[in-house]
Formats: structure tokens, C-alpha cells, sequence
């Protein structure tokens, strides 16, 4: 067999994009060694014929900081084969830096600024930048500093609160809170207007504000269910007025200028202050309406911190939600992959790809530190056969993002087919580790609003049938696979999610995870929400979930106004209430689980799962029969009498005949081990043993 042959070429901070490329470091003479740019190795590549062209190639990156003037951008001419791959990789152990941030220089103290506040007076230093560049993160030395805000606390719960506007434009709040706040120009205004329970934050422009009339005008939003909304947590951020202590800012991009309070009264000179500036680091961007894919692409070793996020968009059809940009971005992209990557200290998201991804594999990656989410992959139902499918996320370490948009998951799965999430270590979130969602279904019409691309997709493929529940499913994405994360201290700010979350979706299989310490109030372990249908939880361990036992809401446990799940074989404990079914349309199977109850005060709520129509608003005349809840084991953290009191109080709803009231039997509760002693009386129930060795990442 004749032995394929293998063009590399090399990039090193210390090259020059005129040198051929070939050698890894300068020569003597420095006439010739290794480029500069990672763009004009691309740009070698595509100037290779024949043999060359047809072999593996590597781009071998030399350690250092590559100061990027724009992104490196990969089209289908820069795509490999099956059989020759193209791979952009890390030389040897060492460490490649894509920084698409701009340091700030020329620092001189601001004296007698009007609306810097009396104790920051002499304290705060301004900067010339480029008129019109805006941000919302900084940086010294590495730390995220602080943005300037109208309320000091970043807990949104001791936040003032308004209402909307009749124009939804507009929040109405109390004069008296707008005292003293200044020019409010170049303010944004961070708002929670979501219904019924806090699950989202939004950023938006403040147009105007009137501190008589007390009202706060923001550019454009969708605002979701504007009717049910009542009292709005919110704050102003980015004004001068804010700086009130060390580390915060302040920026007019109108003016060209940026004012500081330095950390520990510093001269800001004499350190790395630096700001976002590039909105993407590295894009893979194919030709969609021509079916023209980036293919065998590898990106493997690289680091990339400091991008942006781009203007708010001011359209009522879009969301103020949504980080939009990330700091590697996929598009028309087919059999790639991103390895051992490490992404920080970003704007948007750290990763994400949309319109069309397939056999995408993203592996053994660090992600912390994002302004959004971790990685984030998403479809459409412009086609029938999914866009976004057969997506591999594993063996990624993934924590502390949502920095600016809170309920930015860790990793988001949206109209996925058949992806597989597993043996990723997440933790330190705001709010739901791993979701995957759907679309839902409605029957087009009904609350809260239609679906167009659905109805568009039925149109072309649904054929003559009547879009019933179970026929729409059939056009939606769905069979994913999260198994095996370790998953914990999630839902530290936001109400309203879980450490593995599920929503509209079909056939997903939740399995062999370890799942512990949802924080918020509302929080919960697993949690499959509106309209998910026919998927599976098995083989998990999940405790202190919420960890506030007195929390209003919250449960290990959560099916909410969905269908036909089956739930078995897993280990709940502690918490707040353990199961909690509202709205069931019925079909559930929950079997051979264990169930122990924290302190023993608190009990599931109702509705339990019973067979009916939910809540009515949604299908009124889905009913997919009773569910079974049965075989399983009780027990509380205090004894045996609450867990006794309970499942008699079962029993008389039709529930838990053959269920039994006993001691799991665990290992070592204490220390966290949660496995089951070979007597435990779960077993004659039907339980299976079961091992969640080798969960989280592998080395």
C-alpha cells in the first residue's frame, strides 16, 4: 500500500506571513521559518496542487500570543477529505494564545467629571478608545472587573422593581429610583421579564430615561408573555454615576472614552488593561443554498479569550436573551472537529454552530468565564432531515459562563438528531448544565403563539393527515443521548431549570449521570418540560436538589405538562419535595426508583401523574391514558415514619401499591456515595445495580 505523504507547514509569533512556512523556527539569517498568521497558512494550503494538495495536512502552532486583526475563516476550499484531513494543532505541549482583545493605553486621571460620585472623585482614570467600539466586559490582568451599575448588588433579588410599558418599550418605575443615576446615554438596562417564574435575563439599549415621570425607554425586544407580567427585577448598567468602588467601569463609545477606578488604586499604566473587540475568533463557514460544506476540518490545542459581543439588534421579533456571537462559530459544516481547546474570558459563547452541522465532534475542550453559554448547537425545520444531527460533545470541562446572560446552559442541544453529550464535567452555573429542546407542537394554533416553520414543514411533508401530537413529532429532531456527566452547584442565580433539562423534544435518554446541588429556588435535578415526549431517565444519582429544603418550588424530580416518559432505576435524595408532576397529560411508567426525603418534612406536590389533559391551555384533547408509578423504594433522612406517612397518603391516590417504605441500604451517604449495599431491599422492587465509575471526563 502506498504510504500517504504529509504537507505541514508551521506558525509561530516570532514568523513573518512572507517565509515560506516550512521550518519551525526562524532561521539564522531570519530570511526564512515559520508564518505569522494563522490566515496565511490557510492561505499555503490553498495554494497547494496535486500530491501535496491531496495528503494530510498539518498547521503546526507554535506556543504565544497571536494578537488577532481579524477571525481566521475556513470555506469549503479549505475543507480536507476522509482520507487527508486538514488539522490545525498545537506544537507539541506547547501553548497557542488567539486574543481578540485591544489593550487600553494613555491613561490619565478624570478630574471634576460631572456625575462620578464624591467617593470616586480623584480615584477614577479615562482612556481615549476608537469612537463607536462597545463592550461589556474588561479586563485587568486577567480579572474580569466589575461594570458600573445603578444597583451595587449582582444578586437581581434586592433589585428595584418596575412593570411594562403599554408600548412594551418601556419600564415604569418609581422616580424616586432614578434619582441621582445621571447621563444615561450609553446605560443598557438588565431586566427580568419572563412570566410566572425568573428564568431568563435580558440586556438592552436604554433609549431614554425619565426621572420625573419615572420611566426607563429600552431599544426594541421581544419581551415574552408581556400580559402576565407583573413586578420586573431590574438595573441599570454602564453608567458613571455607578462607580462606586475598585475595579469598576464605565465606557462612552460615543465619546471615545473609558473611565476606571482601579483595582487596589493602581495606576492603570502599569498594568494589562484590555477589552473585547473581535466578535469571533475562528469561523468554519459553508455555502448553505449550494450544499457547499466545510468538511475535515481539525482544531485542536488552541486557546482563544477576549471576544466581543455585537450591537443589540433593535427588532421586536428578536430577543434581548441571546449572546448571539460566539468566540468559534460553525455554520455549513460537516465532519470536523474541536479537541483539547481552552476558551475564557469571552463575551458571547464559547462555541456554537447552527444551520447546518453534522458529525460535528467537540471533545476534551476547557470552556469557563463565557458572557453566555458553553457550546451551544442548534437546527432548523427548514428541511426535513435534521440540520443539526449525530453531534458528539464529550470529555469537556465546562464552568462559570453565563457571566452576562444567565440562563445560558452550559451545553445546548437545539432540534439536535441522535447527538450524544456525554462524559462532560460541568459545574458553577447559573443555570442548566446540559438541554436540549425541541419545538412545540401546538397543533399550530394554540397558546402561547403558532410556528410557522413548523407549519411550513408540515405543509411540504406532512401530507394530507391532521397535524395531530403524534404525527407533528415525527418532523421534529430528536433521540439524543446525555449520559455519564458529573453535573453539580448549577442553578446558582436563575429559577425555573435543572441540571439536565429537556424541553420539546422526543425519544431523548437521560442516563448514568451524577447529578448534585441545585441552588436556586426552583431548581431541579431532571427536569423534562413542555411537550417532551416518549424519552427516558434511567440509571442516575441525583441529590440536594434544590439545596434549600425550604425552598418555595424545586424537586429532584420534574415532568412538567408532557407525555409517556418512563422514569426507572434511579436514586433521588434530599432535597426540597422529590417528584413534582404538574400538569401531566398522562402515560408516565415511574418504576424501581429509589425515593428518600431530605429532612422529612417535605412531600411531592400535586397534581400527581395522573392521565388528563394538562392545564388545558396548550392540548386540550391530548390524553395519552393513566400513568404508573410503582416499585418503588421510600425512605426519609430521618427515619421511617415520614416515608411510611407518605406512601399511605399515596397509596389512597392510586399510586405505590407494590412500593415499600424501608432503609436503601447506601454505601457511604455521608461522603457522597450513594450506591446500594448488596441486602438493600430496593432490589426485591425490581431495582438494578448499577455503576457510575468513569463518569465526567476521561483523561
Amino acid at each position: 500500500m502506498k504510504r500517504k505523504t504529509q504537507s505541514t507547514f508551521y506558525v509561530s509569533p516570532l514568523g513573518n506571513d512572507r517565509w515560506s512556512g516550512v521550518l519551525a523556527d526562524p532561521n539564522e539569517e531570519r530570511t526564512e521559518g515559520p508564518f505569522a498568521t494563522l490566515s496565511r497558512a490557510r492561505d499555503a494550503i490553498r495554494q497547494l496542487k496535486g500530491r501535496a494538495r491531496g495528503s494530510r495536512i498539518r498547521i503546526l502552532i507554535r506556543g504565544g500570543i497571536y494578537p488577532l486583526m481579524e477571525p481566521l475563516i475556513l470555506g469549503p476550499e479549505d475543507s480536507g477529505t476522509k482520507a487527508c484531513p486538514i488539522t490545525y494543532t498545537a506544537y507539541q505541549d506547547e501553548v497557542p494564545l488567539l486574543d481578540g482583545g485591544r489593550g487600553i493605553t494613555g491613561w490619565k486621571l478624570a478630574d471634576d467629571v460631572k456625575d462620578i460620585v464624591p467617593d470616586a472623585q480623584g480615584k477614577v482614570w479615562v482612556a481615549r478608545i476608537p469612537k463607536g467600539w462597545q463592550f461589556k466586559q474588561l479586563f485587568s490582568n486577567g480579572r474580569l472587573l466589575p461594570r458600573s451599575a445603578s444597583e451595587d448588588d449582582d444578586d437581581w433579588h434586592t433589585w428595584k422593581t418596575a412593570r411594562l410599558g403599554k408600548s412594551q418599550r418601556t419600564l415604569v418605575v418609581s422616580p424616586a429610583d432614578l434619582k441621582g443615576v445621571g447621563d444615561c446615554r450609553n446605560a443598557e438596562v438588565s431586566c427580568l421579564t419572563t412570566p410566572y417564574t425568573y428564568w431568563a435575563n435580558a440586556l438592552a439599549p436604554v433609549t431614554r430615561v425619565d426621572a420625573k415621570r419615572g420611566s426607563i425607554g429600552f431599544e426594541a425586544m421581544w419581551v415574552h408573555r408581556p400580559e402576565v407580567l407583573k413586578a420586573i427585577p431590574y438595573r441599570l448598567e454602564n453608567l458613571l454615576s455607578g462607580i462606586r468602588r475598585e475595579g469598576q467601569w464605565f465606557v462612552d463609545p460615543r465619546a471615545g472614552k473609558i473611565y476606571l477606578w482601579p483595582l487596589g488604586n493602581e495606576d492603570p499604566n502599569g498594568i494589562n488593561v484590555t477589552a473585547p473587540y473581535l466578535y469571533e475568533a475562528i469561523r468554519l463557514q459553508g455555502d448553505v443554498e449550494k450544499s457547499q460544506w466545510v468538511q475535515y476540518v481539525t482544531l485542536r490545542g488552541v486557546s482563544v479569550i477576549h471576544t466581543n459581543l455585537s450591537p443589540h439588534i433593535a427588532d421586536a421579533s428578536r430577543s434581548a436573551f441571546d449572546a448571539r456571537d460566539a468566540a468559534i462559530v460553525l455554520s455549513g459544516v460537516e465532519d470536523c472537529k474541536i479537541e483539547k481547546c481552552r476558551i475564557y474570558n469571552v463575551g458571547g459563547g464559547a462555541i456554537t454552530a447552527g444551520v447546518h452541522a453534522k458529525r460535528i465532534v467537540v471533545r476534551g475542550c476547557e470552556i469557563r468565564d463565557c458572557g453566555g453559554f458553553g457550546i451551544h448547537f442548534s437546527g432548523s425545520l427548514k428541511v426535513l432531515e435534521a440540520s443539526c444531527g449525530h453531534i458528539l460533545i464529550s470529555d469537556n470541562h465546562i464552568h462559570h459562563c453565563g457571566r452576562l446572560y444567565w440562563h445560558s446552559n452550559g451545553i445546548g442541544l437545539g432540534m439536535s438528531e441522535r447527538s450524544v453529550v456525554c462524559n462532560n464535567h460541568i459545574h458553577d452555573m447559573p443555570y442548566v448544565g446540559v438541554g436540549t429542546g425541541g419545538v412545540r407542537h401546538l397543533q399550530f394554533a394554540n397558546w402561547p403563539r403558532p410556528s410557522k416553520e413548523l407549519e411550513d414543514l408540515w405543509a411540504r411533508f406532512g401530507g394530507e393527515k391532521r397535524p395531530t401530537v403524534a404525527n407533528i413529532k415525527k418532523l421534529i429532531p430528536g433521540h439524543n443521548r446525555i449520559e455519564r456527566n458529573l453535573i453539580h452547584d448549577v442553578m446558582s442565580v436563575l429559577d425555573d431549570g435543572a441540571a439536565v433539562y429537556c424541553h420539546a423534544g422526543h425519544h431523548n435518554k437521560v442516563r448514568y449521570n451524577l447529578v448534585y446541588r441545585a441552588h436556586g429556588n426552583g431548581s431541579h435535578g431532571l427536569y423534562f418540560d413542555d411537550e417532551e415526549m416518549d424519552s427516558l431517565m434511567e440509571y442516575n444519582i441525583v441529590y440536594d436538589c434544590p439545596v434549600n429544603i425550604y425552598a418555595e418550588r424545586g424537586s429532584a424530580l420534574h415532568l412538567h405538562n408532557n407525555v409517556k416518559h418512563t422514569v426507572r432505576n434511579n436514586i433521588f435524595v434530599g432535597g426540597n419535595r422529590l417528584f413534582t408532576f404538574p400538569n401531566s397529560y398522562g402515560g408516565h411508567r415511574i418504576e424501581h426508583n429509589v425515593f428518600v426525603f431530605g429532612d422529612g418534612h417535605a412531600i411531592p406536590c400535586t397534581p400527581e401523574p395522573i392521565r388528563g389533559p394538562g392545564d388545558g391551555r396548550r392540548q386540550p384533547d391530548w390524553d395519552a391514558g393513566s400513568s404508573v408509578m410503582d416499585r418503588n423504594l421510600f425512605w426519609s433522612g430521618v427515619g421511617a415514619k415520614p416515608a411510611k406517612d407518605f406512601l399511605a397518603w399515596w397509596r389512597e391516590k392510586g399510586f405505590g401499591q407494590r412500593s415499600a417504605a424501608a432503609n436503601p441500604l447506601f454505601i457511604d451517604s455521608k461522603n457522597g456515595n450513594y450506591q446500594l449495599k448488596k441486602r438493600s431491599p430496593a432490589f426485591k422492587l425490581g431495582f438494578e445495580v448499577f455503576s457510575l465509575e468513569g463518569i465526567g471526563p476521561r483523561r
